[in-house]
């Protein structure tokens, strides 16, 4: 009624030692490194790009800042636009800003950054890193 195993199955048989399965081991095990190694030089390649597309992209927004703070610093209506609608605007590419004046009062914020983010642990960081200035 049940199955009996044969003798035969349980005994393991040793792994040919032709020149074929040699061969064949050798080449499946080169092709299987090389696929990990293109496949991990690509991810490291591609996670260094969005890093730096991420920082460029942040960088400009800054410079965008920077410069309309500098050469229109009366228009609250333009700074307004640019930090609070602007992240709406983004669906997939979401940033938060936060202007502070020179003693560190919050001047503007974009919405939903402090259900986001832990403002007074961001607040005490930003005052305990100097910033420059001079920009």
């Amino acid at each position: 009624m049940f199955l009996k195993p044969r003798p035969n199955a349980l005994v393991r048989r040793p792994l040919p030692r032709t020149l074929a399965f040699r061969l064949t081991a050798a080449y499946s095990v080169a092709g299987l490194l090389l696929a990990v190694l293109a496949t991990a030089s690509l991810y490291v390649m591609l996670r260094a790009e969005l890093d730096r597309s991420t920082e460029l992209f942040l960088a400009d927004k800054l410079h965008v800042l920077r410069t309309m703070l500098r050469e229109r610093p009366d228009d609250e209506d333009g700074l307004r636009e640019e930090i609070e609608l602007e992240s709406a605007a983004r669906r997939y590419q979401q940033f938060y800003i936060r202007l502070l004046d020179e003693h560190g009062v919050l001047i503007l914020t974009t919405p939903g950054m402090a259900e986001q983010l832990d403002v007074t642990q961001l607040a005490s960081l930003t005052r305990s890193h100097p910033t420059n200035r001079s920009r």
